[in-house]
């Protein structure tokens, strides 16, 4: 199945290939998304590199986890340092949403949309309705 989904990405022309040894391929990745069942950690903290983007997805039970503690924790991390951590958590805390295969779906569209097309603000449709719905008239 990987190969499968690996050659239809390149027939689209994007850079893609299914590989074996996970943990290698994980060190060195920016992009790492991950749709799967699994029960247990496919990906550990430990694995990826300060900038990596890990996408999650597959994980909609409660018995599901394609990532570690620490790939998580991580995540905490990055908020704090780089998000306004304490708005973010002012209503509560920090959570790993589980909210259906609708969502997962969804975000794996959007992100391989971004990266197939690259979607700048001439091409984006809150632009072309900011500039309809705020440009001042004289």
């Amino acid at each position: 199945a990987a190969e499968a989904v690996a050659a239809q990405l390149v027939a689209e022309g994007i850079e893609a290939r299914a590989v074996t040894d996970l943990e290698g391929e994980a060190r060195t990745s920016d992009i790492i998304s991950c749709a799967t069942n699994a029960t247990q950690p496919l990906i550990h903290g430990r694995w990826l590199k300060r900038d990596a983007h890990l996408d999650l997805v597959g994980a909609f039970t409660m018995q599901m986890r394609e990532a570690d503690a620490d790939a998580l924790e991580r995540a905490r991390e990055i908020l704090q340092q780089h998000g306004n951590y304490d708005w973010l958590t002012a209503s509560g805390s920090f959570a790993i949403v589980n909210n259906g295969i609708e969502f997962a779906v969804t975000y794996m569209v959007m992100l391989f949309a971004l990266i197939r097309m690259g979607g700048g603000r001439y091409v984006s449709a809150d632009y072309w309705l900011g500039k309809l719905l705020f440009t001042k008239k004289h």
